[in-house]
């Protein structure tokens, strides 16, 4: 079986503008930066930690302009991984519709120490 890519692939940060909304043209040039470097594959809402914080139209904003970015050029792989099961179902879902590959990463859980099963010890 063939790789899917070889080299890097870039987790690409979602820039934002002071009112909170999505700076899509800092988003493209982002992209075309990484592109003219000879990136092997875009990581859209991978591990840098504000995806779970976008709304899905947010994130098929991003993917989309990722895949025109692209043109075919390199992978764009989707992360999906939220901290709710059914959102990330959703992203997943989403994903599977436009995005080359899709990127489950866990969340860490939380009901461990709220439920007062950690460790003092």
């Amino acid at each position: 079986m063939l790789p899917i890519f070889r080299g890097a692939a870039t987790a690409l940060l979602t820039p934002f503008r002071p009112d909170g909304s999505i700076d899509l043209p800092a988003w493209d040039r982002l992209l075309e930066r990484q592109l003219d470097a000879g990136i092997a594959a875009l990581v859209v809402c991978g591990t840098t930690g504000e995806a779970a914080t976008l709304t899905q139209d947010e994130r098929l904003t991003l993917l989309r302009r990722a895949k025109q970015a692209a043109c075919g050029h390199c992978p764009v792989i989707m992360g999906v991984g939220t901290n709710c099961t059914a959102g990330s179902v959703e992203n997943a879902e989403l994903a599977l519709k436009t995005a080359d590959l899709t990127l489950f990463q866990t969340m860490e859980t939380y009901d461990w120490a709220v439920n007062g099963l950690a460790s003092t010890s």
